[in-house]
This record gives structure tokens, sequence and C-alpha cells, in this order.
């Protein structure tokens, strides 16, 4: 009587869901209020969860790094120099107005704790929402306005 034994491989692919996988499908089907609760629940229940609440940037929803968005910030670009090679002289107003200095590269660190001023705010907004050749007459309207 004989025995034989023989070994074969053969591969076989088989899809297994880990409860990793799970948990990551699960919570990237919720909506951002659903998140937004779960995140709160979890926090309540677990006390060694801590929440760090970084601000926002109000126009396009990425993180704000001080006072800045990086995002929006209007960076130097080719057409900038030509934009501003207009001077204070060349627009209309009563002549007394200070434009804000933008030799200056943006330096996020630098202006980390510097105050965020409604000339800050305005530029950033308008300096976001304009086209490279109309930011010195945003910049000159923002510098003629007054405390009133």
């Amino acid at each position: 009587m004989s025995i034989e034994l023989n070994q074969q491989l053969q591969p076989v692919m088989q899809v297994k869901v880990t409860p990793k996988q799970i948990a990551a499908n699960y919570i990237l089907q919720m909506s951002s209020v659903e998140l937004q609760d779960a995140i709160s629940q979890e926090l309540d229940e677990n006390p060694a969860l801590e929440m760090e609440e970084l601000p926002t940037c109000p126009i396009c929803g990425s993180s704000v790094a001080g006072n800045y968005c990086t995002e929006c910030m209007p960076r130097k670009g080719e057409g900038d120099e030509e934009s501003r090679s207009a001077s204070a002289d060349d627009l209309p107003g009563d002549g007394q107005t200070q434009l804000r200095d933008e030799d200056d590269e943006f330096d996020p660190i630098a202006r980390a704790e510097a105050d965020f001023t409604l000339e800050d705010h305005l530029t950033w907004n308008l300096h976001a929402l304009l086209p490279n050749a109309l930011h010195h007459v945003a910049d000159h309207v923002i510098g003629a306005l007054d405390s009133n």
C-alpha cells in the first residue's frame, strides 16, 4: 500500500475588508454637519481627547496662519510690477493719504502676531477678488478711507 502526499501552491485573490476600511468609509460618507456631530460626540465621551480650534479663512475655508490666509493673500507675480508702476501722484485724491508699502514680501512669521486692521482686511479681500492691474487702485481707495 503506497501513500502519496503532494503540495501545491495556488494563488488566490480575496477581497477582505478590514474594520479600519469600514470605519473610514463610514466617515467619508458623512456630511460635514454629521461629521461635526460625530466629532463632538467623541469629544464628550472621551475625556482624553481635546480639540484644537484653528481659525479658517472666510473666503476659501483653508486654515489661517496668524491673521492672514496663505492661500488667498495676494502674491507677487509677473503682472504685479506693471500694476505697481503707478504712484499715488498719478491717482486722483487729496495727496495726503498714505498707501501701504507693497514692496515687502508677505512674511507669515513676521505677521503672525500683528494686529489685523480694517485696512489689512479690506486689502486682503480686494486683492483676492480684483485682477492684479486694479490692486493699486484698491490700495489707493483703502488708503483714502478715514475712521468715519
